[in-house]
């Protein structure tokens, strides 16, 4: 939870955690990571998976026993692929439950004066920048980003401190409202 400010309100994040903001900040951008950000890991299954399904094809009509004497070499190569592959998929699927609960846990806020980034797992993490002390904006994109919509947003701030925005979606935008904040600020500042 974000520390009360006086004459502050209160919003919620996606995961429906209180965000108290004062009566100057206003939530521009309020999100998770893009769903993508778990095929990965459920790739690592289907890999699993697979390896187990080439094990019984080799393994054939000799079971998992390898008692026939013809193609033994074979049984016991599909064996070990078969418990190879189950020991992947375990794994996989560990993986991606942790995945999932990083997923559920993380939520990116951006108002007109900071970014708040919230997540983990069993020790809850808030990492917060304030915007006015952010010196860059990157974007970073591969071809499936682009493609999907979602990209790294990385800050960096005074000092070479850095906060990135994991797999955020349209992060062209996110990067141009807070270029627009910034310019402003800097607008007041001259003045």
């Amino acid at each position: 939870m974000v520390r009360s400010v006086q004459g502050s309100s209160s919003e919620r994040s996606p995961q429906g955690e209180e965000i108290t903001v004062n009566n100057q900040e206003k939530v521009i951008y309020q999100a998770k990571p893009h769903w993508f950000f778990l095929t990965r890991f459920i790739t690592i299954v289907f890999i699993g998976l697979f390896i187990v399904f080439v094990g019984i094809i080799m393994t054939g009509s000799s079971g998992f026993d390898g008692q026939t004497t013809t193609g033994t070499g074979l049984a016991f190569c599909g064996t070990c692929s078969f418990c190879s592959g189950g020991i992947i998929t375990a794994i996989g699927i560990l993986m991606t439950l942790i995945g999932f609960l990083k997923y559920r846990n993380a939520s990116y806020i951006v108002t007109n004066q900071r970014i708040i980034i919230k997540g983990g797992i069993s020790t809850k993490y808030n990492d917060e920048t304030m915007i006015h002390q952010i010196e860059t904006i990157r974007v970073r994109s591969d071809s499936t980003g682009r493609l999907l919509g979602f990209g790294d947003l990385e800050f960096i701030g005074s000092g070479g401190s850095k906060t990135t925005l994991v797999m955020v979606t349209n992060p062209h935008q996110i990067q141009k409202h807070i270029s627009n904040i910034l310019s402003q600020k800097r607008q007041q500042y001259r003045y």
